[in-house]
């Protein structure tokens, strides 16, 4: 094992972490509007020929319009006839204590995507997954899965934003770098199996978190997606600073901890609601199950030294699932050694 990596053992109370984090009220979380943009269609071929680095634009292009619904594509036409491409040179993070470099951002503003080498492109199609979802109405700034109200400069959503546009990014561009963002990756692929891709993905392209919370709510209270979201928003702004005290990287750890099993409870709710009936969603289900069990570790870091949360207890994990399902007589054939047959 790496040196470098130690296990999380100092405890954290739910009180403490009631006390550290205040919970965001979701209720102001809006729903974009689908007519927003009245946009051109017929020279985007045109434009996209035109621009810096137009093999990658029309290779982008061409992936959107196989895989996603082209009436989610609106922001996507009205951002492309105006972004620019632009290389940067130092270091762009608000703070010198983040553990990894940037190498791309997307600037909304100015309709801007920022590369750090024009040569090494691979995080090119991540960014561009964020400006096909950028828009602005009145006071609200929706970004993918990400809303920010202006004035008061309140957001939600930017962990499962971050998530699922590299989730995207690697799902459609083989070329695309795994990134920095491995745990969130992990979660909202979890979120997806229990909204379903196509939903997921059409949702993400009209900007609506809004959207994605009402999926949700169907298997879930509004206190515990509340919670969701808080957590995911806290620690994409934390989990990779190096400075990250021992208590904070507990409160991190417990949150990781809530995360899953709040994945978990939804997910189990929704096959309660719909309990499998043929064979294909058996093994939908298996696979579901087959997921968690195989769960990765969570990375937070603490003092330039990486430190591992365990994300589920398997024997736990198991015996939520058959002691909760057990009353809609499913038949789980799984063993120990093959994990679910």
């Amino acid at each position: 094992m790496n040196n470098n990596i130690k296990k999380v053992n100092r405890k954290i109370s739910t009180k403490t972490l009631n006390k550290s984090v205040k919970i965001k009220d979701i209720s102001f979380v809006e729903k974009p509007n689908s007519d927003y943009f009245n946009v051109r269609k017929d020279d985007i071929i045109s434009i996209l020929e035109n621009s810096d680095l137009s093999k990658e634009l029309l290779i982008f292009y061409r992936v959107l319009l196989t895989n996603f619904n082209e009436n989610d594509l609106n922001t996507f036409y009205h951002n492309i006839r105006s972004l620019k491409i632009d290389e940067f040179s130092g270091n762009v993070s608000k703070s010198k204590n983040v553990a990894f470099e940037t190498l791309a951002f997307y600037k909304f503003i100015v309709n801007t995507i920022y590369i750090k080498d024009k040569n090494k492109i691979d995080t090119l199609y991540h960014e561009l997954f964020h400006m096909s979802t950028a828009k602005r109405e009145k006071n609200v700034l929706f970004i993918g899965f990400r809303t920010v109200d202006v004035n008061n400069n309140i957001g939600f959503g930017e962990g499962i934003n971050e998530g699922y546009t590299q989730i995207l990014a690697e799902r459609y561009f083989d070329n695309s770098t795994k990134g920095n963002y491995n745990i969130f990756v992990y979660i909202i692929l979890l979120v997806e199996r229990i909204v379903g891709k196509e939903k997921m993905q059409s949702l993400y392209m009209q900007s609506s978190l809004y959207g994605l919370i009402d999926e949700l709510k169907k298997y879930a209270s509004f206190e515990d997606i509340s919670r969701f979201i808080t957590y995911t928003d806290y620690l994409i702004r934390n989990i990779y600073t190096k400075n990250n005290s021992d208590k904070k990287v507990a409160i991190m750890g417990e949150m990781c901890k809530y995360i899953n099993m709040f994945i978990v409870n939804t997910c189990i709710n929704k096959w309660k609601l719909n309990p499998p009936q043929t064979d294909e969603e058996y093994h939908i289900m298996g696979k579901d199950i087959e997921y968690f069990l195989n769960s990765t570790l969570t990375v937070i870091y603490n003092s330039n030294k990486s430190v591992n949360c365990s994300i589920i207890d398997n024997e736990d994990f198991m015996m939520k699932i058959v002691d909760d399902l057990d009353e809609l007589d499913i038949d789980l054939n799984f063993s120990k050694e093959k994990k679910l047959v």
